[in-house]
């Protein structure tokens, strides 16, 4: 399994919220013998029920109160998709994306800034 770094955006905001939506992505990866593709096939359907059982659990917390996932993960936004051959491994598997949105606060903190006085 292999994660990446969230990318953002704040396109849910105004001027009254702030949004901020994260897009998350990891990849479930096997690395089968070389040309046999019957076993390249059945490590995929392995990657993607992998990938299928953590969007499951991510699904499931975004239930739980007080999970920092509580109301934010949006299983409808998720998609996956076959990769592969990658790298000179010749990995195979599935990358899945989707996002996680939720309000957080975007106030000025004073300290940060020469020309203000107030925390806004």
């Amino acid at each position: 399994m292999a994660v990446e770094s969230p990318e953002g955006d704040l396109q849910d905001s105004n001027v009254m919220s702030s949004v901020i939506g994260r897009m998350f992505a990891f990849v479930i990866y096997q690395k089968p013998t070389k040309g046999n593709f019957l076993e390249q096939t059945i490590m995929l359907d392995e990657c993607e029920r992998i990938g299928l059982k953590i969007i499951a659990r991510m699904k499931h917390d975004s239930t739980v109160q007080g999970h920092f996932l509580q109301d934010k993960f949006e299983t409808s936004t998720v998609n996956f998709i076959k990769v592969g051959p990658i790298f000179n491994e010749l990995l195979y598997g599935y990358r899945f994306s989707g996002f996680i949105k939720g309000n957080e606060s975007l106030k000025v903190d004073a300290a940060d800034w020469d020309d203000i006085d107030l925390i806004c």
